[in-house]
C-alpha cells in the first residue's frame, strides 16, 4: 500500500502525527537555543599629549560584561596627506586579555609625526568570531604647544586660562565638556594667541571632587572628529553662610552652597569649619554629636582643598536658663539622692559628654529621662555648695545654694512611751528627708521630716522591750542604686504594749455600736469577738468604735486586739449579746 492510499485511508492518525511531529521539533529547536551574549562596544576616546614623536590615546568598553569574550585589543592608525592620499590603514595590536574598561596608550610611530598631514586612529577588539572598530578620531601635529592637559581645582563661574600657541584656531574648534553630560562651551583667545579663557560652566551634576575634563575639538566635512584633552578640572565646592544664626543643642545645623557632594560619596577633602574643629562635609550635623566643640558661640567656615575661608557672622547654641534650676530640698545627707526642677535634661545635655558637681566636688547623674532630674552626691564634705551641670559648649550654675550635713543626732525626749505616744529625736535632721526607724529587717516604721534638727514619731509595737532600735534612710550610687544606711547608735527607747482599758455599753444586741478605750488601741492589728473578725472605726490612737455582728446564739462573750507584736490583749470582763 502506498504512503498515499495510507494517508487515504487512516486520515486522523496522519493528522496526529504530523502535529506531534511539530511540537517535538519546536522542543529541540527551543531546547537547543543558546544564550544570547551581548558583544563589545568599542569607543575612541580623545588624545592628549602630542608631539612629534609621541601621543596618547583614550578608549574605552561599552559593555563591561564582554571583557572575557576579548582575545586582542588596540589601535588602527592611518594618515592623509596634503594631496589627500590616505596611508595604509596600521593596526597596532595591545594586548590580548583586557582587565579594565578604561584604556590609556602612548602611541610612539616609527616615523615622526609631520605637520600637515592629518592622523586618524580607533579603537579595535576582537574576539573569536568578530573585529569591532570604534569610530575614527583625527588629530594633527600643530602650533598649540600643550602638551599633557593643564590640571586646575575651582568652582562653577570661575574662569580657567590655558597657556599655548592658539594662533592656528578657527572658528570651527570649539570646547566641550565631559563629565557625566557633554556641555559645548564657548572660550575666548587673547590678542596675542597666547591664551585661551573660558569658564567653568553650571552645571547640575557638578560635585566636590570630580573631574571635568575640557576637551578641544573639530568637525571634518568627511564626518571625523578631531578632539584633544586640553584640561582637567577638579571642582570645588562652595559652601554658603548659614541662614539660621541660633540654634539648640538637639538641632541639626544645615549647610547649602554649590558643587556640594552627597555625604555618602564625600572625599573628605571638603570639610567644614566649626569653632575650633574642621569635620568632613556633611549636608546636616547634629550639633549633639560635636563633642570637640568647645563654647557655645563660634564661626564656620570651610575648606575645599584650594581655598580656607571663614565667615564673619557669629553662631550660638543656646543652654539651659539658671534660673529655672530649683532643688526640692535645700539640705541633704552625704551619698543621697537630691531633685533638681528647672528643664529637661537631655533637652540641653549628653549624658555621657557632660559633668555635674557641687563646689567643685563631681557628682553622679542617676536619672534625667524626664524633668526633673536626680543626683547623687557621693561622699562629700559638709558645706553649702552651688550645683554646676557642663559640657564642652556651656555650663549652668544653680542660684540656690544645696547645703550638705553629715548624719548624727543627739538626744531623745522619752526613754519609754505607750504605743501611739509621740517620741522626739533631735540632731542633724532634714526637712521633707525621709527616715526609717528599723527593729527588724521586716519590722520599721518610716517617717518624713517635718522640722529641721528634729524627728517626731509614734511609738510602736515593735519597739517595746528585746528590740534594738537604730535609725537608717536610703544612700545612692551610680553603680549600686538605692541601699539602706544603718546609723551606728542605738536609740534608747522602749515602747509600752497596747491597754484594751474598757468597753462600753457592756451588752446589746446584734448592731450595737460598742466604744472601745485603751492607750494605742487604735493601732492594733486585729480586734475580734470571740472568735469572729471585727472591722472598727478608729476614732483616734486611744479609741475606736465596732459594731456587733449577728450571733446565732445570746450570752457572754470576749472581746480582744492583736498587737503587732502577735500579743492578744483582753480586758477584764465580757459582753453579753441579748
Amino acid at each position: 500500500m502506498t504512503l498515499s492510499q495510507l494517508i487515504a485511508r487512516y486520515p486522523l492518525i496522519y493528522k496526529l502525527m504530523v502535529i506531534l511531529f511539530l511540537f517535538t521539533s519546536c522542543s529541540k529547536e527551543k531546547g537547543e537555543t543558546a544564550t544570547p551574549t551581548t558583544p563589545p562596544v568599542a569607543i575612541t576616546g580623545a588624545f592628549e599629549a602630542i608631539s612629534k614623536n609621541s601621543i596618547i590615546f583614550n578608549a574605552s568598553l561599552e559593555n563591561q560584561n564582554s571583557l572575557d569574550q576579548i582575545t586582542e585589543y588596540g589601535f588602527i592608525v592611518y594618515a592623509i596627506n596634503a594631496q589627500q592620499v590616505k596611508s595604509a590603514e596600521q593596526e597596532i595590536p595591545i594586548g590580548q586579555k583586557l582587565n579594565e574598561q578604561k584604556i590609556r596608550y602612548t602611541y610612539k610611530p616609527t616615523a615622526a609625526f609631520e605637520m600637515n598631514q592629518t592622523y586618524y586612529y580607533c579603537f579595535y577588539v576582537k574576539t573569536k568570531n568578530t573585529f569591532i572598530k570604534g569610530k575614527f578620531n583625527a588629530f594633527e601635529l600643530n602650533k598649540l604647544q600643550l602638551g599633557s592637559p593643564s590640571e586646575f581645582m575651582g568652582m562653577a563661574g570661575e574662569n580657567i586660562q590655558l597657556q599655548g600657541d592658539f594662533s592656528m584656531l578657527d572658528s570651527n574648534y570649539f570646547l566641550r565638556t565631559y563629565l557625566d553630560q557633554t556641555v559645548r562651551i564657548s572660550y575666548s583667545i587673547s590678542a596675542d594667541k597666547k591664551a585661551l579663557s573660558f569658564k567653568i560652566p553650571h552645571l547640575p551634576n557638578l560635585q566636590h571632587g570630580k573631574k571635568l575634563e575640557i576637551k578641544l575639538e573639530k568637525r571634518y566635512s568627511d564626518g571625523n572628529n578631531y578632539s584633544q584633552l586640553v584640561a582637567n578640572i577638579r571642582i570645588l565646592g562652595k559652601i554658603e553662610p548659614p541662614a539660621q544664626k541660633t540654634y539648640n543643642f538637639r538641632d541639626k545645623m544645615r549647610f547649602f552652597g554649590t558643587a556640594l557632594p552627597n555625604s555618602w560619596e564625600s572625599d573628605k577633602t571638603l570639610q567644614l569649619i566649626i569653632g575650633n574643629i574642621t569635620v568632613p562635609y556633611q549636608s546636616e550635623i547634629d550639633i549633639s554629636t560635636l563633642k570637640e566643640l568647645k563654647g557655645s558661640t563660634f564661626k564656620i567656615g570651610y575648606k575645599n582643598g584650594r581655598d580656607s575661608l571663614v565667615f564673619s557672622d557669629m553662631y550660638q547654641v543656646i543652654g539651659p536658663d539658671a534660673n529655672k534650676l530649683s532643688f526640692e530640698v535645700t539640705a541633704i545627707h552625704p551619698n543621697t539622692l537630691f531633685i533638681v526642677n528647672g528643664f529637661y535634661f537631655y533637652t540641653y545635655f549628653e549624658p555621657d559628654k557632660s559633668s555635674a558637681n557641687l563646689g567643685g566636688h563631681p557628682i553622679d547623674l542617676i536619672s534625667y529621662d524626664y524633668n526633673p532630674m536626680s543626683f547623687t552626691t557621693r561622699n562629700i564634705p559638709e558645706g553649702e555648695y552651688t550645683l554646676q551641670i557642663k559640657n564642652n559648649l556651656y555650663q549652668v550654675d544653680s542660684k540656690q545654694k544645696l547645703v550638705v550635713k553629715k548624719f548624727d543626732w543627739q538626744s531623745i525626749d522619752k526613754k519609754t512611751a505607750y504605743v501611739g505616744e509621740y517620741v522626739t529625736l533631735s540632731g542633724n535632721f532634714i526637712k521633707g528627708f525621709s527616715y526609717m526607724i528599723y527593729a527588724t529587717e521586716y519590722q520599721y516604721a518610716e517617717i518624713i521630716c517635718q522640722e529641721d534638727g528634729k524627728l517626731r514619731f509614734k511609738a510602736q509595737s515593735f519597739m517595746g522591750e528585746g528590740s534594738t532600735l537604730k535609725i537608717a534612710y536610703y544612700v545612692y550610687s551610680k553603680d549600686k542604686g538605692a541601699e539602706l544606711y544603718f546609723h551606728n547608735k542605738e536609740i534608747p527607747f522602749k515602747s509600752n504594749e497596747i491597754t484594751f482599758d474598757s468597753f462600753s455599753p457592756g451588752s446589746g444586741a446584734p448592731g450595737t455600736v460598742v466604744q472601745l478605750k485603751g492607750r494605742g488601741i487604735g493601732l492594733a492589728v486585729d480586734y475580734m469577738i470571740g472568735n469572729m473578725r471585727l472591722y472598727p472605726q478608729v476614732k483616734s490612737d486611744d479609741e475606736v468604735t465596732i459594731i456587733i455582728p449577728i450571733f446565732n446564739a445570746k450570752g457572754k462573750v470576749k472581746l480582744s486586739i492583736v498587737s503587732a507584736n502577735n500579743k492578744i490583749i483582753q480586758p477584764e470582763g465580757y459582753f453579753e449579746i441579748l
